[in-house]
């Protein structure tokens, strides 16, 4: 398990070091019982990404490797919420950073 670092974290979970906007807030994505529903719908993984890699870009230095990282571990939390909810039919995974472990 890796832990991600705090630029990486802000932009997926807390928020940056600026106040700005994490993943979820930028998704407008509410926690709620179906948040795999919203934070992973198909239809913002391109908004998703795209807030990803600005946010860590900017927060972690430009530091490509962290923004590959984050997209990588955006879409991996999403494959497998996916994977859990087609075989059990629950919302898998109903906090990103306990799946996540950033």
């Amino acid at each position: 398990m890796t832990v991600q670092r705090s630029c990486v974290q802000g932009c997926m979970m807390s928020r940056p070091a600026d106040g700005g906007s994490n993943l979820m807030m930028a998704l407008q994505c509410k926690a709620t019982p179906g948040y795999n529903d919203c934070l992973c719908c198909p239809d913002l993984g391109a908004d998703a990404n795209k807030h990803l890699t600005v946010c860590v870009n900017r927060w972690c230095s430009g530091n490509t490797a962290e923004t590959a990282s984050a997209v990588s571990l955006y879409s991996s939390y999403c494959a497998a919420a996916s994977n859990a909810a087609a075989t059990d039919g629950s919302d898998a995974g109903s906090t990103m950073s306990a799946s996540i472990h950033i």
